[in-house]
């Protein structure tokens, strides 16, 4: 009841906010004239997008946590391969939000479905209508800062830079942004877990998390960065300027990557406030330090603000964790992985240089050649950590139990490095 009840206002709500967005007049305002396609994808992909939310936490709140994890990075999948492949084929900045409204749909679909079938049988409940009404309400301003993190630099840059270099942006944000599936799906399990676990308890998991996610996130940024001026060439030589951009926030975010626990631990200690702050004075730097920065570095001018917003709202959960006795950290395996990561960056940037700016190589095995260099990265990485010592059965435990079935094979080939 609770679940459908849920649906049915989230998409009331976004129904008409989309229909409001999609009216000739704000359509006409907010885009530049031909391109009222873009306007009307996006306007679908906010009640995809809202409906994806109540599926994915549903799963959550049912116990579920580990599925939700799976469903999320499955449909981000879908979602940021088509944005890709539609892009490339020449649909525009409007086949960046229809590959959005698949990927959001196929986890609003699948979220909801799954949280209906495993809700039966639980039994019934009484609850409260204020008390999910406060929540709610709470829950939304939350999201609401949520969305101005991921969303308002693309409004800077579109604003700022016009819409063709809010395409080149939008391409090299949405690469960066592989970097935070790891996290992700390791701190939605984490929400979760996190009230089951006695209060002495609480220090030891935390620093349990910051590991796994110093381990698993804090390469694949430093990969990205390596070969970004080679893989954007794959939608043309212009979307090669997007190659800093790219290499600043994918670096940016695995650098930042563990503060995501500490963020996971005020939002399940009733101080879901202090990290909302956090949030809000991250969006005001990337203002400020967007428009100050844009007339010098152009679309590079954002992305510093986007990588000032990251590290200072990090900053700041951090503090606030630590005021609430949640700063517990794997700080050694953290500061290891960014060197061994770095040192393989700078490795692969070195065999990506040599190998593609002196041979006339067609663009698409320049392409190709840059996810081949991503994988030997990865497995470069793994070889470091092994000469580090840092890698224990524990670790290939954890990634067992959040891998799919399907790609097992994963934690078998990073079990021989421990």
């Amino acid at each position: 009841r609770l679940i459908l009840t849920s649906s049915l206002l989230s998409l009331s709500i976004s129904v008409l906010s989309a229909f409001v967005v999609s009216s000739a007049k704000i359509s006409n305002f907010l885009v530049p004239q031909g391109q009222y396609e873009a306007a009307l994808y996006a306007s679908l992909d906010c009640v995809a997008y809202s409906m994806a939310q109540i599926g994915a936490y549903s799963l959550i709140g049912i116990g579920r946590a580990t599925l939700s994890s799976k469903v999320i990075i499955f449909s981000n999948s879908i979602r940021y391969t088509l944005s890709l492949v539609f892009l490339s084929a020449g649909f525009g900045v409007g086949g960046i939000f229809l590959g959005f409204v698949v990927g959001d749909s196929v986890l609003a679909i699948s979220g909801i479905t799954l949280s209906l079938l495993g809700s039966r049988g639980v039994g019934k409940a009484k609850f409260s209508s204020s008390k999910i009404a406060y929540y709610s309400l709470s829950v939304f301003g939350i999201s609401l800062t949520g969305l101005a993190v991921t969303q308002l630099d693309k409004i800077v840059a579109y604003l700022g830079k016009g819409l063709e270099s809010l395409g080149i942006y939008n391409v090299a944000v949405v690469g960066a942004s592989i970097v935070s599936f790891a996290p992700s799906a390791i701190i939605n399990a984490l929400v979760s877990y996190m009230p089951v676990y006695k209060k002495s308890e609480i220090p030891e998991l935390v620093k349990n998390y910051t590991r796994y996610v110093s381990i698993l996130a804090t390469p694949l940024g430093f990969v990205l960065a390596s070969v970004s001026p080679y893989i954007l060439t794959i939608f043309g030589p212009e979307y090669s300027r997007g190659a800093p951009v790219l290499a600043a926030i994918a670096v940016a975010l695995s650098a930042t990557s563990v503060y995501s626990v500490f963020a996971s631990g005020l939002l399940v200690s009733d101080s879901s406030h202090l990290f909302t702050l956090s949030n809000i004075t991250g969006v005001l730097l990337l203002i400020f330090s967007s428009y100050i920065m844009i007339p010098y570095f152009g679309i590079l001018g954002i992305a510093f603000g986007r990588v000032i917003m990251l590290v200072a709202s990090s900053l700041m959960t951090y503090l606030f964790a630590k005021r609430k006795g949640i700063d517990s950290a794997d700080w050694k395996t953290n500061s290891l992985s960014i060197l061994a990561s770095f040192l393989m960056s700078i490795l692969v940037f070195l065999i990506g240089y040599f190998s593609f700016s002196y041979l006339a190589v067609p663009r698409i095995f320049v392409a190709s050649g840059s996810i081949l260099l991503i994988v030997l990265g990865l497995l470069v990485y793994l070889f470091e950590l092994k000469l580090m010592r840092i890698l224990t059965d524990d670790d290939i435990e954890f990634l067992r139990r959040i891998l799919p079935e399907k790609v097992m094979w994963i934690a078998k080939i990073v079990k021989k490095f421990t």
